[in-house]
C-alpha cells in the first residue's frame, strides 16, 4: 500500500485493532515513513539485519541441546551463508544441527552439504514465483531480498538467467525430448525443490511468450544500468508486468512431451 492510500485510514482514527505495514529500507524523506512517524496513532519501527553476534547467539542456542561444537572455519562459512531474515537463519541452523546429529563437531563439509547460500535461495524464490505467475509472492520475496541487502539489478539478472533456462528447456521439449532428459541436461542441475516448478513452467511458457518475456527483461536490465536511481522501480515493474502480461495468456500445452 502507498502513503496516499494509508493516510485517510490513519488520520481518520477509524482503524480498529492493529494494522502492521511491512516496507523495505525507507529513506528519511519517504512519504510512507513520514506518515507513520508524524502520526500520534502510528509508529515506525526500524528492523535491522542480524549481525554476526546475533546469529552466533542463535547458533549456540540451537546447538546446545545436542552438545554440538563447530570449527572456526565452518562457523565463518555458515555465517556467510545466512541472510538477514532471523526465521530463515534459524531454520537453516536447525537443519544443520539435525544433519550433524551424533557428531561432536560440525565441519566445513557439513555446512556445504546442509546449508544453502541465503542470497541465492532468496533469488530463487523470487524468480520461481515470477515464472509461476504468482505476482504477490514474487513482490514479497523481492522486498525481503532488497531489505537483506540484495541489489535490484541482481534480481533482474537472476530473472534473465531463469527465463533463458526455461527457453532452453522449452526448445528441447518442442524437439521431442523427454522431460527427464531435459532435466538431466541442465547445468548446473536444479535443486530438487525447484524441479516440479521448473517442469510446470517449461510446459506453461511457450517459446514465443518466452521470447517476449526475455525482451522485456533485457529492456529492464538496460534501463536499470542507465538509470540506477530507478532500478528498484524498474525491477518491481518487471515482476508485475511478467505476471500480468503473460498470466492471462500463458497456459499449459498438451503437446509438450514429458516422457
Amino acid at each position: 500500500m502507498t502513503a496516499a492510500q494509508l493516510a485517510p485510514l490513519i488520520r481518520s482514527g477509524y482503524l480498529q485493532g492493529c494494522l502492521i505495514v511491512e516496507a523495505g529500507n525507507l529513506r528519511p524523506d519517504d512519504a510512507l515513513r513520514a506518515l507513520f512517524e508524524k502520526s500520534p496513532a502510528a509508529a515506525a519501527v526500524a528492523c535491522f539485519p542480524d549481525e554476526a553476534r546475533d546469529l552466533d547467539a542463535v547458533l549456540r542456542e540451537v546447538f546446545a541441546p545436542g552438545k554440538i561444537g563447530i570449527t572456526p572455519d565452518a562457523k565463518r562459512l555458515l555465517l556467510a551463508r545466512l541472510g538477514a531474515d532471523r526465521a530463515l537463519s534459524r531454520a537453516e541452523i536447525e537443519k544443520l544441527a539435525l544433519y550433524a546429529h551424533g557428531k561432536r563437531m560440525v565441519e566445513e563439509s557439513d555446512v556445504e552439504a546442509a546449508v544453502g547460500d541465503a542470497a541465492e535461495l532468496a533469488l530463487d524464490r523470487i524468480v520461481v514465483a515470477a515464472a509461476s505467475l504468482r505476482n504477490a509472492a514474487a513482490l514479497v520475496e523481492y522486498d525481503r531480498s532488497i531489505a537483506a541487502g540484495e541489489g535490484p539489478q541482481t534480481v533482474i539478472a537472476a530473472l534473465q538467467r531463469h527465463f533463458l533456462r526455461l527457453h532452453r528447456m522449452r526448445g528441447m521439449l518442442d524437439q521431442g525430448r523427454s522431460m527427464e532428459d531435459v532435466i538431466r541436461s541442465l547445468r548446473p542441475p536444479p535443486h530438487f525443490k525447484q524441479r516440479d516448478a521448473l517442469e510446470q513452467q517449461s510446459r506453461t511458457w511457450t517459446r514465443p511468450k518466452l521470447n517476449r518475456a526475455l525482451a522485456q527483461i533485457a529492456d529492464a536490465a538496460k534501463a536499470a544500468r542507465l538509470n540506477p536511481a530507478l532500478e528498484s522501480t524498474l525491477a518491481e515493474n518487471l515482476l508485475l508486468n511478467l505476471c500480468a502480461d503473460f498470466g492471462r495468456a500463458a497456459r499449459p500445452r498438451s503437446d509438450a512431451r514429458d516422457g
